[in-house]
């Protein structure tokens, strides 16, 4: 439908053009409206019908299985135009303007096949502009469905890796080990109840329906990350996070990003050196809509504990199914020092 409206605006406007250069030629309005009568039912019969035969020839004609069709077509197409034009406008026009020109066979031969050949490469720039678009098409909705796949398949890790746990199970017997440890130590109590908010925001689904979740909910459970690692080492912990920039409080984002940048400089950073401290900050600029989260922090010498480098490359991956171009985790690193710098436009 929309194709058509733009076909109908197109001729419309190259008849307008035909006439007002024909009018700027003449000395006179006196044959109007007859000039226009004229102008429109010739380019009807010489231009735009044939133009849409002649596109139809050629797709036959891209067939093999209708080539021999298109081949009988085009040349009736190329006669039944000759008699219109000979036998059909001429005639008309002669009407129209009540004189007459007697033009001979071949004239009128050479006329109608010169006028075929330009509509013929109009109709040929046609066809071609119309296959590169369809094939540019035919791309996207491929790269759509390559994304959807993509997509479904990210879900399936994640939840796959959801299902390894059962949530309630887990949340059961941290409870039940935090109640066991108030009596005990309160440390060893509140470590317990950070693991399980942490682990209940990793195992159950707190995600919108578009699998977004609210940025302080992912800054929150960083802050809690650094609070257990805190109680872990006694407070023996150089790791802080800033917050700067405008209120964030409605902003999502896609889950596990932020916190999973947080969790890699707790597994290879030196988190325990005053001269070198882990430095995380986030920034928000509603203006620009965007978001940075940076960590900076020393490479730990020494035993790592085991990391298989997944989680990036599913955050990078994540990343580029939501975001596209909006989004780009660029990291900086040497023998020495990690710098990870999160940036999203949303």
């Amino acid at each position: 439908m929309r194709d058509k409206k733009y076909h109908a605006i197109f001729w419309i406007l190259y008849l307008a053009y035909i006439i007002a250069t024909f009018y700027l030629m003449q000395y006179s309005a006196a044959l109007f409206p007859q000039s226009v009568i004229d102008i429109v039912v010739a380019n009807l019969i010489i231009t735009i019908l044939p133009f849409y035969a002649f596109y139809g020839v050629l797709i036959l004609l891209s067939k093999r299985s209708t080539r021999l069709k298109g081949i009988l077509f085009g040349i009736g197409l190329i006669i039944v135009k000759f008699l219109l034009e000979n036998y059909g406008y001429r005639p008309f026009q002669q009407f129209l303007y009540h004189q007459s020109n007697d033009y001979s066979f071949g004239y009128m031969l050479g006329l109608s096949l010169s006028s075929d050949g330009k509509v013929l490469i109009f109709a040929l720039g046609f066809y071609f502009l119309t296959r590169y678009r369809k094939s540019e098409e035919r791309l996207l909705i491929a790269e759509n469905e390559k994304l959807e796949v993509q997509r479904k398949r990210l879900q399936a890790e994640v939840a796959h890796l959801k299902a390894q746990i059962n949530p309630h199970f887990l949340h059961n017997v941290l409870n039940f080990f935090y109640a066991q440890a108030l009596s005990v130590s309160d440390k060893l109590a509140e470590g317990i109840l950070l693991l399980s908010d942490i682990m209940r925001y990793a195992l159950d689904k707190s995600e919108d329906e578009d699998g977004f979740v609210f940025v302080k909910n992912e800054l929150g459970i960083v802050k809690k990350i650094i609070k257990i690692n805190t109680l872990r080492f006694e407070g023996n912990i150089f790791v802080s996070l800033q917050v700067t920039g405008d209120d964030y409080g409605a902003v999502k984002i896609i889950p596990m990003a932020i916190t999973t940048l947080a969790e890699n400089a707790f597994k290879h950073g030196e988190i325990r050196k005053k001269e070198f401290p882990v430095t995380m900050t986030f920034d928000h600029n509603e203006a620009l809509k965007t978001i940075t989260f940076t960590i900076f922090n020393q490479i730990r010498k020494g035993p790592k504990e085991t990391s298989h480098g997944i989680g990036m490359e599913n955050v990078r991956a994540r990343l580029n199914f939501a975001y596209k171009e909006n989004a780009s985790l660029d990291v900086e690193q040497d023998e020495n020092t990690y710098k990870a710098t999160l940036k999203i436009k949303y």
